[in-house]
């Protein structure tokens, strides 16, 4: 069928049928962003501008491990881009021991 182009949601283009039934339909979104909780937080830091980097400082970056020639090096930039809560996580909740749950990517106890 041929489809036509129609501006939705916060700009968002979807396809329609000439009979104006959607192909697919998003019921649902969410997510979890640097310096937004949610993703009505993300929309609004996305339409401002807004820079979500968290900037480290030179002590915080020594008691992580962080070499000094690479803390003073001209083209370092101590800034992380970090999700609030990341640590949080119910480990025996999901049956994962705390040791293994402590050496999981913090980015894959998200996702869990």
């Amino acid at each position: 069928a041929n489809t036509v182009a129609r501006t939705s949601w916060r700009g968002l283009r979807l396809s329609l049928s000439e009979r104006g039934a959607p192909g697919i339909s998003v019921v649902g979104i969410a997510g979890r962003f640097p310096g937004a909780q949610d993703t009505d937080a993300f929309w609004e830091s996305l339409k401002h501008a807004t820079v979500a980097a968290t900037f480290l400082s030179p002590d915080l970056l020594r008691a992580k491990g962080v070499a000094e020639d690479v803390i003073n090096h001209k083209d370092f930039v101590p800034c992380a881009y970090m999700i609030e809560d990341a640590d949080k996580f119910d480990h025996q909740f999901f049956g994962i021991g705390r040791h293994e749950a402590s050496l999981m990517d913090p980015q894959h106890r998200i996702f869990v």
